[in-house]
């Protein structure tokens, strides 16, 4: 029996999933994941110079690309102070306590480390509980610029559905084939989506969640997502960190090339210069080091320089 959904209900799914892909949130969120991993701005920062016509021309010219991530090592101290050591456990029940100490104790620590990374990065972490081919309860840390929520309240405390996009890779024979899944978990079930040049095609519509050691589909009372948030409008540290991690990239990157050079520290006088305008004696000036001048019947060209030095502790 073939598999239908209303037709509504799919396009509206494509479009919010088309808007969700270059959505600020989730380019924020790419951003700070970019930056955890030591990937700045300033790694495509370029010299340049005012052209012949007055326009903002770049340079061939060495550029000292400088990443003190500082934004990274914030990060990972957050982690360490909040998780550090292994949480507790203490009830009456031992059992219950050998149990709790799976997921929360040390054979936990890595997903909760992973999560609070997840949370301070993207401002929203996305756990799923499920049941493995051995019948224990698991969680898989979902990545969250793969997350799609839809809330059911204003304040973002109540999930209605979660909408997560698998990118694949499969061979077929020796050509790599690329392609995407999309899942949508409701309270209901789980539906199935195959994704083609951004239109949607349910494969699947399963009115479950899992299924149980004996083989029987089964549902859990909620929607089996768990939001961990880093604060409680899910704002992620990118937004307070990023221009204070690109000035110090870029502060950094300006005193190794002034370090370097020193057409940037003077300021040079001119006498008869044999030029047509300004723009061209800072443009042979920044790309060869020279600028020509000539000498009129007083004699009295030439190029004058006043010295600016560079002071370390400025920086």
């Amino acid at each position: 029996m073939k598999t239908k959904i209303n037709k509504f209900y799919a396009d509206m799914l494509e479009t919010e999933v088309s808007h969700f892909r270059m959505s600020p949130s989730r380019l924020e969120a790419c951003d700070a994941k970019r930056y955890y991993r030591g990937e700045h701005d300033v790694l495509r920062r370029a010299k340049t110079a005012i052209g012949k016509n007055g326009e903002t021309v770049r340079l061939d010219l060495p550029c000292a690309r400088i990443v003190n991530n500082q934004y990274g090592r914030i990060i990972d101290q957050k982690v360490n102070y909040s998780l550090g050591r292994a949480l507790t456990v203490d009830t009456e029940n031992t059992d219950f306590a050998d149990e709790l100490k799976k997921y929360f104790g040390k054979k936990g620590q890595t997903t909760w480390r992973r999560a609070a990374t997840e949370a301070l990065n993207c401002g929203v972490a996305w756990l799923h509980p499920y049941i493995d081919e051995s019948g224990e309860l698991k969680l898989r840390l979902f990545d969250s610029t793969m997350c799609l929520p839809f809330w059911n309240d204003a304040e973002h405390t109540k999930l209605d559905a979660l909408v997560r996009i698998c990118p694949s890779e499969t061979y077929i024979g020796k050509k790599l084939e690329r392609s995407e899944r999309v899942f949508v978990y409701t309270k209901d079930g789980v539906e199935e989506f195959s994704c083609s040049r951004g239109r949607l095609h349910l494969v699947d519509k399963r009115p479950y969640h899992f299924r149980g050691a004996d083989g029987k589909p089964r549902k859990w009372d909620k929607i089996p997502i768990i939001p961990l948030k880093y604060n409680v409008d899910g704002i992620p540290m990118i937004r307070r960190a990023k221009s204070l991690q690109d000035a110090l990239n870029e502060l950094q990157s300006a005193f190794c090339d002034a370090m370097a050079e020193n057409c940037r520290n003077t300021v040079l006088v001119l006498k008869n210069f044999d030029g047509e305008d300004l723009g061209e004696f800072r443009h042979n000036l920044a790309t060869y080091g020279a600028v020509k001048v000539r000498s009129d019947s007083n004699g009295d060209g030439g190029v004058e320089k006043l010295s600016v030095d560079v002071n370390a502790d400025n920086y």
